[in-house]
């Protein structure tokens, strides 16, 4: 008898062949030194190891600023733990952030973030979380804008009049809420 095929000639696995459902290859995180992360990265060196130059900066931050799922779980098991400010007083915080952690390659990335060095070309204050918070959330209001701006383009504004008045509505306060953010990144910097 002839193997089973899948489309494009591929042979199928036994599994496969007996019609038994096999997961589909998990496509892998994306490398967590990846540019595109390098602000999310030190936004979470900054709670980590400075929890008191952090005070409140972090209270506007959620798991949607952060785009990389490992470090977005690292952000979920802070908030579990109490947040920064719960770290300000206890020098085994950071521990029990990590051991919260199921996944290995999460509780190994908060073991890098609580350790590596920041590049700061002056002290860790209050202002120099600011710009990276403030960045993240830039960030994070660039991504939305773009999405709505793609579900725009996608939306009829004669026949879907009040969705698109809706969303333009919300991509004119996105658009001020990020000029408002750059405001403050730019004016912090000096």
């Amino acid at each position: 008898p002839a193997a089973a095929q899948h489309p494009g000639g591929q042979r199928a696995t036994g599994a496969q062949s007996a019609g038994q459902d096999v997961p589909a290859p998990r496509r892998p995180a994306p490398d967590l030194r990846d540019p595109r992360f390098g602000i999310e990265r030190e936004t979470l060196k900054l709670v980590l190891q400075h929890p008191i130059a952090i005070g409140r900066t972090t209270g506007d931050i959620g798991g949607n600023d952060f785009s990389h799922p490992t470090y977005r779980a690292v952000w979920e098991l802070i908030a579990a733990a109490g947040g920064p400010a719960a770290g300000q007083s206890d020098p085994g915080w950071v521990s029990r952030v990590r051991d919260a952690a199921t996944d290995p390659a999460v509780s190994s990335a908060i073991s890098a973030l609580a350790v590596e060095p920041i590049p700061a070309s002056r002290e860790v204050d209050a202002g120099y979380v600011a710009h990276h918070v403030h960045r993240l959330q830039e960030l994070t209001a660039l991504r939305r804008i773009a999405e709505l701006k793609s579900r725009l383009q996608r939306t009829n504004p004669v026949e879907q009049a009040a969705d698109y008045n809706k969303m333009f509505g919300e991509l004119a306060a996105l658009e001020q809420h990020r000029r408002t953010l750059r405001e403050k990144i730019v004016s912090g910097a000096l």
